[in-house]
């Protein structure tokens, strides 16, 4: 898969089918909708573009709206990637310009630089400015200008549509069980571990302190059990109960995010650590003491695995 980051660097030949959108999250709603875009494609001898956008729309259209992205741009190609019919994303700077742009221009700058075949998209999408390049008006242009357009009905799950929207708010929840089944896949973060204040190590339980892009969401507050690895050694995967909040039986204010390592207690300072979000344990609490904490804290090693046991031998918990 090829990844353009303008469209200058574009010069396709063969046919595409493509799709667009901000493919946050690249879900199973994104994952539908790529599949029966590449059905398109081999109906049509064509190849599979992805065309999305890189920052957020949304902190152009709404600047100062906090932006917490499910998947940042090398996560987004990397789940993209891993379906194995894109040919190639195409990303788009979204510019105040761009934003701007009505949907003859958007579509116009694509076919000078590829030649369509079919466009694919939800059958609630709309493009340009103001968002009037609804479904309908592109069936109409497609058919002026000799491709294809077909509108796919959202995947939903308990009569709920599947959107990035909907798996922020479950994250958000601490029910990253319940986002994982909409994803596909567990969710994830990164960070480099960097040095906090050590309290981990004084209590027995040393945690990476793993600081991930601001852009990234984080979470909500509470106790998970959780897989990790090294970007140096992918392949040596931990489990660990992670810690996500302020810290309260210790006054901390600012939110971290902290892996304990169940087994062994490797150096991972300047590492950048994945953190892989299976299940959650707890809600963040305000202990009496640091014995009440180090008590707890045993409690949760063993809860994460448990976990993590179950779901490697496939048990009932």
């Amino acid at each position: 898969m090829h990844v353009f980051t303008t469209l200058d660097e574009v010069a396709l030949h063969r046919p595409q089918a493509l799709t667009v959108g901000a493919f946050d999250g690249v879900h199973r709603g994104h994952q539908y909708l790529i599949q029966r875009t590449a059905e398109v494609a081999a109906q049509l001898d064509a190849a599979v573009t992805v065309v999305t956008f890189w920052p957020p729309p949304v902190a152009v259209v709404r600047p100062g709206t906090p932006i917490q992205c499910l998947t940042l741009p090398a996560e987004k190609y990397a789940a993209l990637a891993a379906l194995g019919s894109v040919a190639q994303v195409i990303v788009l700077p979204f510019t105040p310009a761009l934003a701007l742009w009505p949907p003859e221009q958007f579509m116009t700058a694509l076919a000078d630089h590829l030649p369509i075949a079919a466009l694919v998209e939800g059958d609630d999408f709309s493009l340009g400015h103001n968002r009037v390049g609804t479904l309908t008006w592109l069936t109409d242009y497609g058919q002026a200008h000799g491709f294809v357009v077909e509108g796919v009905a959202r995947r939903a799950t308990a009569g709920t549509p599947i959107s990035s929207t909907r798996i922020r708010a479950l994250l958000a929840a601490g029910d990253v069980a319940g986002a994982a089944e909409l994803l596909g896949r567990p969710y994830q973060l990164s960070g480099e571990v960097v040095r906090g204040d050590a309290r981990g190590r004084e209590l027995g339980y040393p945690t990476a302190n793993v600081q991930p892009d601001p852009l990234k969401l984080v979470p909500g507050n509470g106790i998970y059990a959780v897989r990790a690895w090294a970007a140096t050694a992918p392949q040596q995967v931990w489990w660990g109960a992670a810690s996500i909040g302020t810290r309260p039986t210790f006054a901390g204010t600012d939110r971290r995010v902290e892996v304990y390592v169940l087994d062994g207690h490797p150096d991972l300072y300047g590492v950048t650590l994945t953190v892989e979000m299976v299940a959650w344990l707890r809600e963040e609490r305000t202990f009496s003491s640091s014995e009440a904490l180090i008590a707890q804290m045993a409690d949760d090693v063993s809860a994460a695995r448990r976990v993590l046991q179950g779901q490697e031998t496939g048990a009932e918990l």
